[in-house]
């Protein structure tokens, strides 16, 4: 599925304890979470580039997008992107 930002979108459930890799350019979404809640735990290897959150196509640095001003996105999803 291709978003309105042009972007490539596959769609993978997963569950509860699974794992997953993501790469630079990949990212990460949770589009529904059990009435329990959900953490995700994100473990890096060596530094290949800065991450944040795309947020209407664009990456925010994480600092940025942590600091207060989240409220003025309308959507997110974690980046991981050079």
């Amino acid at each position: 599925m291709i978003n309105p930002h042009g972007q490539v979108t596959e769609r993978i459930e997963r569950r509860t304890g699974t794992c997953a890799a993501l790469r630079p350019g990949e990212y990460h979404r949770i589009d529904q979470v059990a009435a329990g809640g959900a953490y995700t735990l994100f473990i890096t290897c060596p530094k290949s580039c800065d991450w944040g959150f795309l947020v209407n196509g664009v990456k925010v640095p994480w600092d940025v997008y942590t600091a207060g001003e989240s409220a003025s996105f309308e959507s997110s999803r974690v980046a991981g992107d050079k």
